[in-house]
C-alpha cells in the first residue's frame, strides 16, 4: 500500500500542481545516482537529484492486488556524465535497484509520494539512447524456490551446494590472439567448456561471459563481449560443468554432493501405459 502525506495530498487535488519526477539508481557498487525533471536540482534527504539529465519518458506505472508482475520501461537519453554507455555495457548497472516518484518542487516538505520501487533488468543501447527494464519487486515472486526434479544436477558448480573449491578449477592467463569479440586465443585456457571467463585487465575489466567452446588455446565465448578485447588483456577462467551424474562422477569424483536425480524416469515413462503389444 502507497502512502502519501496529507499535505501532498491537498497539493495533489488543487486545480494547479507544481510536479517533479524524481528517480534514484542504487547501483550493486554502494554507487547512487538521483535525477530529477525539475529545471534546478532538489536536494530530498540528504541525496542531491540532479537536473537536466535529457530526455526521460517512462511507460504507464500500473499496480495490481493480484500479485501479478508490474514491470515498466524506461527510456532516457545520454546527456549525464554519470550515466555512460561504457559503463551499461560493462554490467555495472546490473540489478541496480530503482525508486522512482514524484515531489512538490514548491515546497519539498510535503514529502515524497513513492510510485515504484524495483531493480533494473534487461538495458538495451541505441545510439545517444537506452531503455532500460524496470522490474517490480513481485517480479521475485516469480522465482522457483527450492529444489527441482531434474536428471541434471541442481547445484551452480563450485558453489556451497557443490561443494568444490573454485580456486582449484580456476586459471588464469592472458590473451594472446583476437578474431572478434567472441573468439579468443589465451596463453592458459580452462579445463572444460561452459565455465564463465572474467576479465581483469582491459576495456572490458569486470565484464564476465560463459565459454561455449575450447579447441586448443581457442575460446568461443556465448556472446561478444561489448568491447573491443586486446591482446595481453588478463582474465580468470573457472572450469565448466555440464550438471550430468558421469561429469560428476568421472571427471570431479563429486557424486557424494550431486544434487539431481539420474535414475528419474523420463516424462514419457511417466504417461505410458499398456497397450496391446
Amino acid at each position: 500500500m502507497k502512502t502519501i502525506s496529507g499535505g501532498l495530498l491537498a497539493h495533489n487535488q488543487g486545480t494547479t500542481t507544481t510536479h517533479a519526477w524524481m528517480w534514484k539508481i542504487t547501483r550493486l557498487d554502494g554507487l547512487i545516482l538521483a535525477f530529477t525533471s525539475f529545471s534546478d536540482d532538489l536536494m530530498l534527504n540528504g541525496i542531491t537529484y540532479k537536473a537536466n539529465v535529457g530526455s526521460y519518458t517512462a511507460t504507464a506505472i500500473r499496480s495490481t492486488s493480484d500479485l501479478a508482475v508490474d514491470n515498466l520501461d524506461l527510456n532516457v537519453l545520454f546527456s549525464s556524465e554519470a550515466i555512460t554507455e561504457a559503463d551499461l555495457l560493462s554490467f555495472k548497472y546490473d540489478y541496480a535497484q530503482v525508486q522512482i516518484g514524484v515531489v512538490n518542487y514548491a515546497d519539498l516538505a510535503l514529502g515524497f509520494l513513492d510510485l515504484r520501487d524495483g531493480y533494473l533488468g534487461e538495458v538495451s543501447v541505441n545510439g545517444a539512447q537506452f531503455t532500460a527494464e524496470l522490474r517490480g519487486l513481485t517480479q521475485l515472486l516469480q522465482q522457483s524456490i527450492g529444489r527441482k526434479l531434474t536428471k541434471r544436477c541442481s547445484a551452480d558448480f563450485c558453489d556451497a551446494e557443490c561443494g568444490l573449491n573454485p580456486a582449484t578449477f580456476t586459471v588464469t592467463g592472458t590473451v594472446t590472439a583476437v578474431a572478434s569479440k567472441e573468439q579468443i586465443t589465451v596463453s592458459v585456457p580452462p579445463s572444460r567448456a561452459g565455465g564463465l571467463l572474467t576479465f581483469t585487465s582491459g576495456a572490458n575489466n569486470g565484464g564476465k561471459m560463459e565459454v561455449k567452446t575450447i579447441a586448443g588455446a581457442v575460446l568461443n565465448l556465448y556472446l561478444p563481449m561489448p568491447f573491443a578485447i586486446a591482446v595481453g588483456d588478463s582474465y580468470s577462467a573457472l572450469a565448466g560443468c555440464d550438471h550430468l551424474f558421469s561429469t560428476c562422477r568421472d571427471v570431479y569424483n563429486n557424486v557424494v554432493n550431486f544434487r539431481g536425480f539420474p535414475d528419474m524416469m523420463s516424462s514419457d515413462q511417466a504417461y505410458a501405459y499398456p497397450d496391446a503389444r
